[in-house]
């Protein structure tokens, strides 16, 4: 942990957050600091005429737009992200993703039936809400007392319906962006003005003059040659030696090149944009971008609930129809929520000292060690792998960095500039421009990693420690558990390890698993992109993990005509198998090794706990083990969010999460004495590991 005088301070740090915070929503913030107001010369700046035109152009309105992704604004039209470059992964790549849709999945603007046709008519009420409170801070223009282009706010919410839905049309399908190889694609900036424009707007580029052909082309060919290169066949078991991508001179925070994940979806939007903004210029088509643009921001902030109760409300009533949500959170709950997205690792500070103490970390990293060692040996055994594929998997399992709890540099957050009260009449400490500094200081830390061509942070984290979940990340090749989920009822010193391992020993085993998965397998052990399997390997693969789709797809929730989509989850259907198998074979080697243990004391290989007997009592330690993998995945979920996730989560739902993994599988099977009618004993023939 941090030495004392970084804790004092991130304390402090977390302490004043809180306070700044303030009464959070539904409570009404809207006296807090006119949170919209800031958007309205920025909004005007789209509509702006550059020098030497007489009306706003593309590069124009793009550059503009920039200001909505670095200053916490919505993030209209697409997504930007800095990241592992996939194919180097030494360096930070810069990703532009499609984006921009206020709903959840493509489907809820394109499909009329009585699961998106509801919500969609629900988001265009909302639509209406957020566009009389754009209208009131003045973003939607002038004239017709602040409605702009539009005779009022239903026609407003129609035009910015009618820019989504083009923007869905373009919209690639979740399950469509699996594998690495088909969202992994290096572009020149200059090749996309839409995308160089706004780059430059959030000082994320620095393109070529309009003149400067010749500067053009040579970006141009760059990104040429590096995509020649990343084809290269690699020699025996190594990396390619590929150059790292072009970067800008020391000092400036720029990059000719991009990866971008869906190249049709940027040539859609070019159309988009240049169908309004010309030339010729569609006036009403210009308006409605602007509209898209306003409303969006203005229901960005409405979420945090800076913007007052009513919008707040009117958030809660969209959830009530697409997530079938019975009731808005606790104030509690969003003021954590708040705290934890503005000063996330200040809070995690205290969440760690007071909730995970030293011998809990090195319980933790015991027993994810214990799991590694399990799943070397089911690669050991997949008689369906050739021996040079096996050797490289080794290799990369072997090479997984294990993070355990929280990383040791939690951010102090001392650069972090906030507002205080200008007075005694003064609000205390104004929300929403803390919110908005927060979200600034996040984008600025950010955009440094890019800068210069700096080396990849290996203590980097993409989870905080509270959160509850874990994660595989194939660019850096590790498993990260947090201490979040280092908790009852997931894992305890105080569990047997029959519950352990079933509980966070499987979750432990599924990341792992990843790492083999449908898209974390064409990742080396370098975390680098590249195809390391023979073609003998990799269709034994592909035959195998076909078996997944087929079974997956089958289920569907009760009272449901919608199915789980095999394609969809099939990489996290594929790690739930690996991980409690995994996790079953160290549970037995810890069982083994506490065999001798006498007085009820079990001296686990993996950490030392005490027998309950309570439990001993009721349960054998294998029913316990496979009780601990079910409670992960007890799960109670309204039947608008089950269709909402099962179009846009890769995960399978809880129920089938457990079926699936169990059905057929013989130590379960014989656990819990299933009769060959079960459903649990017929055996679906999908195994991999």
């Amino acid at each position: 942990m941090a030495a004392r005088g970084d804790e004092r301070r991130r304390r402090w740090g977390l302490f004043g957050w809180r306070s700044r915070a303030g009464a959070p929503a539904p409570v009404d913030l809207a006296a807090d600091d006119s949170p919209l107001a800031r958007f309205a010369a920025p909004v005007d700046a789209l509509e702006a005429a550059p020098a030497g035109s007489d009306a706003p152009t593309v590069a124009s309105f793009a550059t503009a737009a920039a200001y909505f992704h670095k200053y916490d604004g919505g993030s209209p039209f697409l997504g930007l992200s800095i990241d592992v470059d996939a194919r180097h992964p030494r360096v930070y790549g810069l990703y532009v993703s499609q984006g921009g849709l206020g709903l959840p999945h493509r489907d809820y603007y394109l499909v009329d039936d009585e699961t998106h046709t509801p919500v969609r008519d629900a988001y265009a009420v909302l639509l209406e809400t957020m566009a009389a409170a754009a209208s009131t801070a003045g973003l939607l223009g002038g004239g017709k007392d602040g409605w702009g282009a539009f005779a009022d706010a239903r026609e407003v919410a129609a035009a910015v319906l009618a820019v989504e839905t083009r923007l869905a049309n373009l919209t690639a399908p979740p399950e469509d962006l699996r594998d690495p190889e088909v969202w992994y694609n290096p572009t020149a900036v200059a090749s996309m003005p839409v995308v160089s424009a706004l780059l430059e707007g959030a000082n994320l580029t620095a393109p070529a003059a309009p003149d400067d052909e010749a500067a053009a082309t040579a970006a141009a060919a760059a990104a040429a040659r590096q995509a020649a290169e990343l084809g290269a066949e690699p020699e025996g078991d190594e990396a390619p030696s590929l150059a790292p991508p072009p970067r800008p001179p020391p000092g400036v925070t720029a990059t000719p090149t991009v990866i971008v994940d869906v190249p049709p979806f940027f040539d859609g939007l070019a159309t988009l944009l240049g169908d309004a903004l010309g030339p010729p210029a569609n006036a009403t088509a210009r308006s409605a971008l602007r509209a898209y643009v306003a409303v969006r921001a203005t229901r960005h902030v409405a979420a945090s609930g800076s913007a007052g109760a009513p919008l707040y409300a009117a958030l809660v009533a969209l959830a009530k129809v697409s997530r079938g949500l019975r009731a808005p959170p606790p104030s509690w709950e969003a003021c954590l929520g708040a705290t934890d997205g503005a000063v996330g690792e200040a809070l995690s500070a205290a969440y760690v000292a007071a909730h995970f103490p030293d011998a809990a970390r090195a319980a933790a990293t015991a027993s994810v060690a214990a799991v590694r060692a399990a799943f070397g040996r089911m690669l050991d055994g997949a008689d369906w792998m050739d021996g040079a594929t096996r050797t490289a998997a080794r290799a990369k399992l072997d090479g997984i960095h294990l993070k355990i709890g929280y990383k040791d540099d939690l951010d102090t957050y001392e650069a972090l500039v906030v507002a205080s009260p200008d007075g005694a009449d003064a609000v205390p400490y104004p929300h929403a421009a803390n919110t908005l500094a927060a979200a600034e200081y996040s984008w600025n830390k950010e955009v440094a990693r890019l800068a210069n061509g700096a080396p990849v942070d290996k203590t980097q984290w993409s989870m905080l420690p509270t959160d509850v979940n874990a994660y595989y990340d194939p660019t850096r090749n590790e498993v990260v558990t947090p201490a979040g989920i280092l908790q009852s009822p997931f894992w305890s010193t105080d569990f047997p390890d029959a519950l352990n391992f079933g509980g966070i020993g499987s979750v432990q085993g599924h990341e792992i698993s990843h790492a083999f998965d449908d898209s974390g397998r064409k990742f080396d052990v370098t975390g680098t992109l590249r195809d390391w399997w023979t073609p003998a390997s990799a269709a034994a693969f592909s035959n195998r993990t076909a078996c997944f789709v087929s079974q997956y797809s089958a289920y569907s929730p009760p009272q449901s005509s919608l199915h789980v989509n095999g394609n969809l989850t099939l990489g996290e259907n594929l790690a739930d198998a690996g991980g409690i198998r995994a996790a079953y074979a160290a549970y037995r080697d810890a069982a083994a090794a506490n065999a001798t243990a006498a007085d009820g004391e079990i001296a686990s290989s993996a950490h030392a706990t005490v027998r309950n007997e309570v439990l001993s009592a009721a349960m054998t330690d294998d029913q316990l083990f496979f009780l601990g993998y079910a409670l992960n995945w007890c799960t109670k979920r309204t039947s608008a969010s089950s269709a909402a996730l099962l179009a846009t989560d890769p995960h399978s739902p809880g129920r089938y999460r457990v079926q699936g993994v169990l059905s057929g599988y013989e130590p379960f099977v014989k656990a819990y004495g299933c009769p060959a009618s079960s459903r649990y004993a017929q055996k679906p023939a999908c195994t991999l590991w």
